[in-house]
């Protein structure tokens, strides 16, 4: 009980716009919150929020991805769908950057991080008339052909001469 009045005044801090502070507050106790617990997935969604506060996005998709990785409906612990849109924006718009940059090994991870997100998503049964349905086999597809491009890339590289 006293974790869920801690997590109440971390989720205070939040709304005062104390990110740091709110997170470190979590941070105190979240190894002591069972994995079952629904406070759990309120922790990491309450971190995840703090550290988009921050201007930490990769932060706060790693906490977002934990968020997923343990979702269980029965905890009643509901995301939003734009949270999950959000990141795949994010991830997507990293990747078409490195491609243009060159990092095409970089810009191949970022199609993997939103596949993998969409196998998430798919796994625990969420938003598979919408997101799921608009975007997994985009994702997947962009993922393949950045693949395919790095490796182009690298067998022309072992073409060149020394």
């Amino acid at each position: 009980m006293f974790q869920y009045f801690l997590y109440i005044k971390s989720l205070g801090l939040n709304g005062k716009g104390s990110f740091e502070e709110s997170n470190s507050l979590l941070n105190t106790f979240l190894s002591k919150v069972a994995k079952s617990d629904p406070l759990f997935l309120k922790i990491h969604l309450l971190k995840s929020n703090n550290f988009k506060g921050l201007g930490e996005v990769q932060k706060s998709f790693d906490e977002l991805r934990i968020y997923l990785e343990e979702y269980d409906p029965l905890l009643g612990v509901d995301l939003e769908e734009k949270e999950i849109e959000r990141s795949f924006i994010y991830f997507e718009n990293k990747a078409r950057d490195h491609d243009r940059r060159g990092n095409l090994q970089d810009a191949a991870f970022h199609y993997f991080y939103n596949t993998e997100n969409m196998f998430l998503v798919k796994s625990r049964n969420l938003f598979l008339e919408s997101l799921y349905k608009e975007f997994a086999v985009y994702y997947q597809r962009m993922m393949v052909d950045a693949v395919f491009k790095l490796s182009g890339s690298l067998s022309e590289e072992r073409k060149k001469p020394f």
